[in-house]
């Protein structure tokens, strides 16, 4: 079967399939001039791109489909992904203005054979309701704002705030579905465990929501080992080291078979298993993965009916470039972008961890790696500052991560709210992190944060 043939009769699943094995779309979209389109002849690169345009306006692919889409003919060809876009845009918009007079011309056709057999009102009736207006299209309504619709719409809507069940934080800045949300702080500071507490915590508040944790640093075992820590002293008050005490014991076992990590260890393992048996958690490690690659299996969880309350994604800066010609700076920035498109129309919370330059010592906006694009698409910033981690600490006792330690959230940026500081609980030893009993600090409000 012809490849075009197959994804108009299959639709997106086959488009999305062919892309994942391989049939990149300049692949399927070009077979007779494959050859062409390899050595970047644009007459080829036209053709390709008409076919496209044809199959994205039959399929109506979202704006972020077409992106990728578009990205991977660039990266085939040579080209920017930029002047492909605007090459695309271009064919698209000049197929629609051609479909459109083809429709007139059809119209027309009919009306003149009405009149010639005196069908004066049915001619004119063609005329006014069928005939296409420029390149609007005749199937497309003028968007005015409508009161009925707007609130039919709104009632479908999913607009319930993921809680992080750190309750002051919680109180001072919501994560809304299609919001995409930065956490950033330098090296140890705690991102990854800040991530942790919030996953565990919003899996027990949500119960109804599949939660999914990409991480393109640590391996699934590491994760899990730290995730009993943190339950295993926020159940039971027990401290357990996920090296020492479940990391080194994974693969050992007791007499009986039972492994010989500690029992609690082994129970709060159990309900995480649990978790993800009722397809309310997923922890992927597959360093490889681009944006793209994310954004398939977020649909492909969507589509097997499970509720996504949040997409964490640890961190943006390990996350493979759709363009390898690019900038760095323009590579992060794209994959920013393409993450916050995918928040808004999933409709899902997203949920990003970034570094922080190695001259700031506190989080700010400006010290944001590459902060440019990512300050824009978000909505929120979190920064996180733990002056105990820093080389001129002064702590006074060198067994340092048994302890629990002042942890500041600061609020860089929020849409919804206020910017300031929140101060917390951190235990560096287990990973449990609180708002709960802190330093007898109230929130701070600032204005603004100085630069490094």
């Amino acid at each position: 079967m012809d490849p075009d043939d197959y994804i108009l009769k299959h639709g997106r699943e086959a488009l999305q399939h062919l892309i994942k094995e391989a049939f990149e779309p300049g692949v399927y979209l070009l077979t007779p001039a494959l050859n062409d389109l390899t050595t970047g002849k644009l007459q080829a690169l036209d053709t390709a791109m008409e076919k496209m345009a044809e199959i994205t306006e039959k399929l109506r692919l979202d704006e972020l489909s077409q992106e990728n889409l578009l990205t991977i003919i660039a990266n085939h060809t040579g080209h920017t992904p930029q002047a492909i876009k605007d090459r695309f845009l271009a064919i698209k918009d000049n197929l629609s203005k051609q479909q459109n007079i083809n429709k007139a011309a059809a119209v027309l056709d009919k009306a003149m054979k009405m009149v010639s057999n005196g069908e004066f009102e049915k001619a004119k009736n063609i005329v006014d309701t069928k005939l296409p207006l420029s390149a609007i299209g005749d199937d497309i309504a003028l968007p005015y704002f409508n009161y009925d619709k707007f609130m039919a719409d709104a009632a479908k809507l999913n607009i319930s705030v993921l809680k992080t069940g750190l309750d002051k934080l919680d109180a001072k800045a919501q994560i809304c579905p299609g919001e995409f949300v930065v956490i950033t702080a330098r090296v140890r500071h705690g991102k990854s465990t800040l991530v942790y507490n919030i996953i565990m915590n919003a899996s027990k508040i949500h119960p109804d929501k599949t939660f999914i944790l990409f991480s393109h640093e640590l391996p699934v075992h590491f994760i899990i080992a730290r995730l009993t820590t943190i339950q295993a002293y926020k159940q039971h008050g027990t401290e357990l080291n996920s090296k020492d005490d479940i990391l080194l014991k994974l693969n050992e076992r007791l007499a009986d078979g039972t492994p010989s990590i500690p029992k609690i260890a082994n129970e709060i393992i159990k309900e995480l298993g649990k978790l993800g048996s009722e397809k309310r958690l997923m922890i992927i490690h597959e360093p490889e993965w681009n944006v793209s690659r994310i954004i398939e299996l977020v649909r492909k969880v969507q589509a097997d009916g499970c509720d996504v309350g949040g997409v964490f994604v640890d961190y943006l800066e390990m996350l493979p470039a759709l363009d390898p010609t690019q900038s760095r700076e323009q590579q992060v920035g794209q994959n920013a972008h393409q993450l916050r498109l995918m928040a808004n129309q999933l409709n899902i919370p997203v949920i990003c961890i970034c570094q922080t330059n190695r001259e700031c010592k506190a989080p700010t906006l400006e010290g944001l790696r590459y902060s440019g694009q990512i300050e824009q698409e978000a909505s929120l910033v979190i920064g996180l500052f733990n002056e105990n981690i820093e080389p001129e600490a002064d702590i006074g006792d060198p067994d340092q991560n048994k302890k629990d330690v002042r942890v500041d959230i600061r609020i860089l940026k929020n849409r919804n709210g206020e910017q300031g500081i929140i101060p917390a609980r951190f235990f560096m030893r287990t990973g449990y992190l609180t708002t709960e009993d802190a330093i007898a600090i109230t929130f701070q409000p600032c204005l603004s944060f100085k630069s490094c």
